[in-house]
């Protein structure tokens, strides 16, 4: 029952959003969001609906709780190990600061990501040498 009610505020609140309801949805996910803390422990499934209300206070405008939701599913995403995952997170970290006016902290984190291709990229060229 509880994966259930999940999943409703969930896709109540991704339909709201696509149709540019970005109150509702957003009160939607963040019911969503309290259901899913409450019943079970980290996943992909919280990474991913912190990052929907990221996406939802980033279409209000409102920069800095965009912020902190993108942080807090970059979080997430980072104890769960994906690297892939946190390469988007921190692109989209970096654009949240550069829509924030933190042109320093932006340029840090496309830094760190081009770091990051950078050393896959030697690791890929390593094991593919043997």
């Amino acid at each position: 029952m509880k994966d259930l009610k999940i999943a409703l505020y969930n896709n109540l609140g991704r339909a709201f959003g696509e149709y540019s309801q970005y109150k509702k949805a957003l009160s939607h996910l963040l019911k969503c969001l309290e259901l899913e803390q409450e019943y079970s422990q980290a996943s992909w499934k919280r990474a991913l609906i912190l990052a929907n209300v990221r996406a939802l206070y980033y279409q209000l405008k409102d920069y800095r709780k965009a912020s902190e939701y993108l942080d807090k599913s970059y979080d997430v995403a980072e104890s769960l190990g994906n690297y892939h995952i946190n390469m988007v997170h921190i692109y989209d970290r970096a654009l949240t600061q550069y829509r924030l006016g933190n042109l320093a902290n932006a340029q840090n984190l496309i830094l760190e990501i081009l770091d990051a291709l950078k050393k896959e990229s030697t690791m890929k060229a390593c094991i593919n040498r043997y």
